[in-house]
């Protein structure tokens, strides 16, 4: 399970970037394109931005400046640092529907939430317990992301209200201290079972 702690507080403010952090899974934000595309070209404003080493499809190229790639950081803590100075509005989680990717763990909610960005995610994957309780937009399949972005752009009290509420689950449930804590609680459980099964063999 992903941890971390809140670097950017909700805030309400207009939507400027969106974004998209990925290094392998051109596939999955393939999906969504359609609909990032129509929702590009109805709101001039907004530029999208893809964090990671995926590269920019070659659909969006047309979108000259308003489309960014920004190369992975090194370093989580300086990663993390990075990824809150671009200070998205939204960050999207788009997943293909395959066995790979039902394994996936939640670490861009974690992360997204952690700095301050709206999630908009695939349901029926790992995303639909942390979004839960509007703590993101859940979408099924590959239609219903351009009105789930334009949705959020049009109501910033609501994005950060959003917010809000997932900041206050990562901090309850997703929390490095509180990742510390389970890992020590199974290597106590461990080790008390260990020594009931060398008391029992005597």
């Amino acid at each position: 399970m992903c941890a971390a702690d809140v670097i950017a507080p909700a805030e309400t403010r207009p939507v400027k970037t969106i974004g998209y952090m990925g290094f392998d899974h051109a596939h999955d934000l393939k999906m969504v394109l359609p609909d990032l595309i129509a929702f590009l070209d109805e709101h001039e404003e907004v530029a999208f931005e893809l964090f990671g080493s995926i590269p920019v499809p070659s659909a969006l190229k047309r979108f000259g400046p308003r489309v960014r790639r920004l190369k992975p950081v090194r370093g989580y803590d300086a990663f993390m640092q990075a990824f809150a100075a671009r200070r998205w509005e939204i960050g999207i989680c788009p997943l293909q529907p395959t066995a790979f990717n039902r394994l996936k763990a939640n670490n861009k909610w974690v992360e997204y939430t952690a700095v301050g960005a709206a999630v908009i995610a695939s349901r029926g994957m790992v995303y639909d317990t942390c979004c839960a309780e509007g703590c993101g937009v859940l979408i099924d399949g590959a239609e219903g992301w351009r009105d789930a972005l334009a949705h959020l752009t049009h109501n910033p009290d609501e994005r950060a209200h959003m917010v809000a509420r997932a900041q206050q689950r990562l901090e309850q449930d997703y929390t490095p201290a509180r990742l510390r804590r389970q890992v020590l609680d199974v290597f106590d459980e461990a080790a008390a079972q260990a020594r009931t099964a060398q008391w029992t063999s005597h």
